[in-house]
């Protein structure tokens, strides 16, 4: 308009106008092609980092289920050893050489790729060993070539390196027990080490993971940062672009109210006491409301719908104490119910200045984060579960276990703790294949789910190998449900391909009192009394005094 203006007072000559204007044009073109250029630009990357983002983060991902596969075979490789050294059954040291398998393939793929020339071959074909998904493998392997020096993932391999020799020596021990010729007081100072390696390796496995946590909450937020920089990179153009075309003395509210209008993400005007001023039709349709429905009304009709799901509730005054005194902007997540969905939106309030830096109104913008949110839902799934059964893992399993026992300590409450192994599983396995086991396992867990009562936690550790949790059950309750659980069992029966399988279950209960404070030491207790169970001639249930564990452990009265 300047222009414009300056052009009406002046009389050219009479081609003047013409030759001003085409020049004039050409400029607002040449603008135009930059910003928009800009602008893609500034998406391409913006995409391309997040993409580089989240492989990152399905590598991370990878070596956290690689890390539960190699906790998996170290526990049963402990496990084993422990019982071959005690038994000499050379089947516990078959079962413990399998399971120090999978932690001595991913050494030997480690030490592949830490070669001047790795081999990528030996890398590959030691993560299988390791029990890693193919789709996985690459990933693992571009991960540790590339981001090996990288702050959390270089502390990550430091740890997996202080494992090797910890490893190493459960393979030597497991020779030096099949070489025989051992004294009672060698066995005994064989399981003694055994069990103080288990323990080592157990805190290494824990640091380990919370050190990848770590890793991935450093990059979501190099994943925000990323995000809003080039969002903010091309807010800058697209103003630049607006202001070019206005022109320097359009109104700053109208400027306002037309990126409002056009901005990618959901925006709102709010006044100083609270009120909402103006509502972008992105927000409207977002909420699945009309403007005429917000405009007018307090903050809190679009903030403090189902607040209490919320980690952080708007709280107006504390967002005007916070925006009025320095904080460029505040973020939070809330819920919000559009129909029959849950959504989850982001909400980023900034605050507008007049030139004296003073407050005149609030900048909201807000952005739908439900898929973010469902799929950091489905990784702590995954993390948590097993992909078989559904049912939730070890891992899980043992943090409710933990909570279960604190609760009995500050209670004085009881709660029961049912181990068992199923009898016979390994004669499917062998006969039919894995596919009929993993079969039989389903169609088996669909069974004990019906005998759950609400609140029960049940739970696969590997295997064959059930966990159960019985809440605020009294150990002679505890005793017939474990007995009914027994004859469930004993009544199934697994048909596969003209094949006929009849299991049983060897259970092991024992009464969470308060007098054992850690999980494993319980389930360790537990464990006692179905292996018990099995050595009794299987198919029944034995309870474990965890208040005197000198005691033996007693068949249930059936």
């Amino acid at each position: 308009m300047a222009v414009s203006m300056r052009l009406q007072q002046h009389k050219p000559k009479p081609n003047g106008p013409a030759v001003r204007k085409t020049g004039f044009q050409g400029a607002s073109r040449s603008v135009m092609v930059s910003g928009l250029g800009g602008i893609l630009i500034f998406l391409i990357l913006a995409f391309l980092l997040v993409f580089a983002v989240l492989e990152i983060k399905s590598g991370l991902r990878a070596y956290v289920t690689g890390e539960s596969y190699w906790s998996k075979g170290r526990q049963d490789a402990v496990y084993y050893l422990d019982r071959y050294a005690a038994s000499a059954n050379p089947d516990d040291l078959a079962q413990a050489r399998s399971g120090l398998a999978i932690p001595l393939g991913d050494l030997k793929a480690r030490l592949a790729l830490e070669q001047s020339s790795p081999d990528l071959a030996a890398a590959r074909e030691g993560f299988l060993q390791g029990g890693n998904h193919p789709n996985d493998i690459t990933r693992l392997i571009w991960l540790f070539q590339y981001f090996e020096e990288v702050n959390y993932f270089q502390q990550s391999m430091d740890i997996w390196r202080r494992t090797d020799n910890h490893i190493l020596r459960l393979e030597s021990l497991a020779d030096m027990l099949e070489e025989g010729r051992l004294t009672p007081n060698q066995l005994l100072d064989i399981r003694s080490e055994i069990h103080d390696i288990n323990g080592l390796l157990s805190d290494l496995e824990m640091e380990f993971s919370r050190t990848l946590g770590e890793a991935d909450r450093w990059l979501n937020g190099i994943l925000l940062i990323i995000v809003l920089g080039i969002l903010a990179l091309t807010a800058v153009v697209a103003m630049s672009l607006f202001w070019w075309f206005a022109g320097r003395m359009a109104k700053s509210e109208r400027e306002l109210r037309a990126t409002l209008e056009h901005a990618g993400v959901g925006m709102a005007r709010i006044s100083r006491a609270g009120y909402i001023q103006s509502i972008n039709s992105r927000l409207c349709r977002t909420l699945g409301l009309e403007a005429d429905e917000l405009i007018g009304h307090p903050l809190s009709t679009l903030v403090d719908q189902y607040s209490e799901m919320a980690s952080s509730p708007v709280n107006l005054n504390r967002l005007r104490h916070q925006l009025d005194n320095g904080n460029r902007e505040i973020t939070v997540d809330q819920p919000w119910k559009k129909g029959n969905d849950h959504l989850w939106l982001r909400y980023t309030f900034s605050a507008i200045k007049d030139r004296r830096g003073r407050t005149r109104d609030y900048i909201l913008v807000a952005e739908d984060i439900s898929e973010d949110r469902t799929r950091v839902d489905e990784l702590t799934y995954e993390a948590t579960h097993d992909a078989l059964t559904g049912l939730i893992n070890r891992r899980e399993f043992k943090r409710r276990l933990n909570i279960v026992i604190d609760i009995a300590q500050s209670e004085n409450a009881h709660h029961v703790l049912c181990f068992f192994d199923l009898d016979y599983f390994k004669d499917v396995n062998d006969t039919c294949g894995h596919a009929a086991g993993d079969e039989c396992l389903i169609q088996l867990c669909q069974i004990l789910r019906t005998q759950l009562r609400e609140g029960d936690i049940l739970a696969r550790l590997g295997g064959d190998e059930f966990a159960l949790i019985l809440y605020y059950c009294p150990l002679e309750v505890a005793e017939k449900i474990a007995e009914q659980l027994r004859r469930n069992v004993e009544r199934f029966i697994f048909h596969w391909e003209g094949q006929s399988f009849q299991l049983s279950a060897s259970i092991g209960i024992a009464e969470l009192s308060g007098s054992l404070d850690d999980a494993e030491a319980v389930l360790d207790a537990a464990d006692r009394g179905c292996y018990e169970a099995k050595r009794g001639g299987r198919n029944s249930v034995y309870v474990v005094d965890l208040d005197h564990p000198e005691l033996p452990a007693r068949r249930a009265a059936q």
